[in-house]
């Protein structure tokens, strides 16, 4: 019933296509290791940017999205595997201050087009 989406067009799965996104494993408590996760093409070389701010900037024309405002950190260079998945353990300090938000970022370049990709940026609270 009804008509389907986009005019009745095929939707067809690039196997090959690979979004970029982060996120944060594990429990974010001073003295644990967490996980600061990247999933992009296999092959991507990649850094990741640590920020004590979310505050985003827009980077277009260079590439789609927003990068961390102002990084105090830069970590890498480090080379996704042919899983997808790029995983760096971080000790969190326990000098960090409690419900204060951290950002965390990957910049990647995508082997196949070497065009640049950004994830999402992830928060870092540290709760206990």
């Amino acid at each position: 019933p009804g008509r389907p989406f986009m005019g009745g067009g095929r939707i067809t799965l690039d196997s090959t296509a690979a979004t970029t996104g982060g996120w944060v494993v594990g429990p974010q408590q001073r003295g644990q290791t967490i996980l600061l996760t990247l999933s992009a093409a296999a092959g991507s070389p990649a850094v990741l940017l640590l920020s004590y701010r979310l505050d985003l900037q827009p980077i277009e024309p260079l590439a789609f999205g927003s990068l961390l405002a102002a990084p105090a950190v830069f970590v890498g260079p480090f080379s996704v595997g042919a899983s997808r998945i790029l995983q760096v353990p971080w000790t969190l300090p326990t000098a960090l201050h409690l419900g204060e938000p951290y950002g965390g970022q990957f910049v990647s370049i995508d082997p196949a087009t070497a065009q640049l990709r950004v994830s999402n940026p992830f928060p870092v609270l540290v709760d206990r």
